[in-house]
């Protein structure tokens, strides 16, 4: 075997075991993600972001009314009880100064998804966050991790 193709492998070699050792997020499987309805006198935003290699290193932190609640991490998904009402939430834009805020409301036991993710292009860097309807996002974050607070 040549230098060259010695050190194209080891060079592939390190690349596949980086890759490896990004994927793991250090959070607890999707089953423990809560089933029940909310309670009585609140809701409940679940707030997810899909798998993706854009943006994959990007982690914006997510606010409730003023508040870090968690962050926009790839491949996991996280719930946040509230109280009924509006909630205005905000993502930081990662690449670009300001954030994205969206004006979140929420009733009396219900379940409310709101998707995050990293925009490319001339955007890059740039948080989009959006509601979604119920259906679409229990079946986007099914299998999610369910990421620690």
């Amino acid at each position: 075997m040549n230098v060259t193709a010695a050190f194209t492998r080891s060079i592939l070699l390190a690349l596949a075991l980086a890759a490896a050792g990004c994927a793991t997020t250090g959070s607890s499987p999707a089953s423990s993600m809560p089933a029940a309805a909310p309670a009585e006198g609140t809701g409940r935003i679940v707030f997810y972001r899909i798998s993706s290699p854009i943006g994959y290193g990007m982690r914006p932190d997510i606010m409730v009314d003023g508040m870090k609640v968690g962050e926009s991490a790839p491949g996991t998904q996280f719930p946040v009880t509230v109280k009924p009402g509006k909630h205005l939430v905000s993502v930081a834009r990662s690449l670009y100064s300001g954030d994205r805020k969206l004006e979140v409301p929420v009733r009396n036991k219900e379940v409310v998804y709101v998707r995050t993710s990293i925009g490319m292009g001339s955007l890059a860097g740039s948080t989009d966050v959006a509601i979604v309807s119920a259906q679409e996002g229990a079946s986007e974050s099914a299998g999610l991790e369910v990421a620690r607070p």
